[in-house]
């Protein structure tokens, strides 16, 4: 993410969703001196609709892009993310590890894409 500091500004939102193997104080120690790196914590695991509800009303950026923490998407994939979503305009991209090759489709103002 710091490769892309001079392009966009950034931050990270964590979401411990009730975790108890000690995520949350990793969580907390890695974003403990950085500014732009936010944790919330759900002390029960209300499940992966809430946890990204609760991120979403605590980000504050123009674009959100969603990861998992067990990394089914590199890093790398956020840059090609928000290239894509700047170039089209669109209201959102997806990206899928089940689709070949790529294909882009740009929804604006619709509510069928």
């Amino acid at each position: 993410m710091e490769t892309l500091e001079n392009r966009f500004r950034w931050e990270l939102i964590f979401v411990n969703d009730g975790s108890t193997d000690g995520t949350g104080d990793l969580a907390e120690s890695f974003a403990a001196s950085r500014s732009n790196v936010l944790v919330l914590h759900h002390f029960t695991n209300f499940r992966l609709g809430q946890a990204l509800r609760y991120a979403f009303s605590n980000c504050r950026g123009d674009y959100v892009v969603t990861l998992d923490v067990d990394l089914s998407y590199s890093p790398e994939h956020v840059e090609r993310l928000l290239e894509k979503i700047v170039a089209t305009r669109a209201k959102i991209v997806i990206a899928s590890p089940y689709m070949s090759g790529e294909r882009s489709r740009t929804c604006r103002g619709s509510a069928r894409c």
